[in-house]
């Protein structure tokens, strides 16, 4: 029985930084990223996962 393990698998986060200037902006966008990275890990395969929160 021939078994298939897939080699490589990408997970993109994407955040919209329109208007980021300051550097605490910069770290609130980061914090974003690394959560939306960790949330797309979790989910196996390739995928692409979007920043759908409403700004404060």
């Amino acid at each position: 029985m021939e078994v298939w393990f897939p080699i490589i698998s990408v997970s993109l986060a994407v955040i919209d930084s329109v208007g980021t200037e300051s550097s605490l902006e910069i770290r609130r966008l980061s914090e974003k990223a690394a959560q939306l990275k960790y949330y797309a890990k979790s989910i196996k395969g390739s995928i692409y996962v979007r920043d759908r929160r409403k700004q404060c």
